[in-house]
C-alpha cells in the first residue's frame, strides 16, 4: 500500500505541468486553426483578430513546451524497485476510475450547457 500512496503523490506532483500542458496544447489547438478559419472563410478578417489567434497559438505551444521541461525535470527518477503485478492493477484501475469520472462530469456538462 506505501507503493501506490507514493506513486499517488508523484502524480498529484506532477498535476500543475501536466494541466498547463493540457491548457497550452489547447490554446494551441484553437489559435492556429481559428485563425486559418477566419482567414479563410471571413470576408475581410481584421488584422488583429489574425494576430490575436496566432499569438494563442504560439503561447499556447510555447506555454506546451515549458510544461513540459519542467515536468521532466521535477520527476523524481524511480528509486523503487519494480512494484508487484497488483499494485501495477491498482493504479491502472485508480487512473481509469478518475478518467472515466472526468468523461462523466464533461458529458453531464455538455449536456446541460447544450439544452
Amino acid at each position: 500500500m506505501g507503493s501506490l500512496l507514493h506513486q499517488t503523490a508523484r502524480e498529484i506532483r506532477q498535476l500543475p505541468t501536466t494541466i498547463a500542458k493540457i491548457i497550452g496544447g489547447t490554446m494551441a489547438a484553437i489559435g492556429f486553426p481559428g485563425a486559418i478559419g477566419v482567414v479563410s472563410h471571413g470576408r475581410e478578417p481584421s488584422v488583429a483578430t489574425v494576430a490575436t489567434l496566432v499569438a494563442a497559438g504560439i503561447a499556447g505551444v510555447a506555454v506546451f513546451v515549458v510544461a513540459s521541461r519542467v515536468s521532466t525535470k521535477r520527476a523524481a527518477p524511480n528509486l523503487e524497485p519494480p512494484s508487484s503485478q497488483k499494485d501495477r492493477r491498482r493504479m491502472s484501475m485508480v487512473a481509469w476510475g478518475i478518467l472515466l469520472a472526468l468523461a462523466g462530469i464533461f458529458i453531464a456538462a455538455t449536456y446541460l450547457l447544450a439544452g
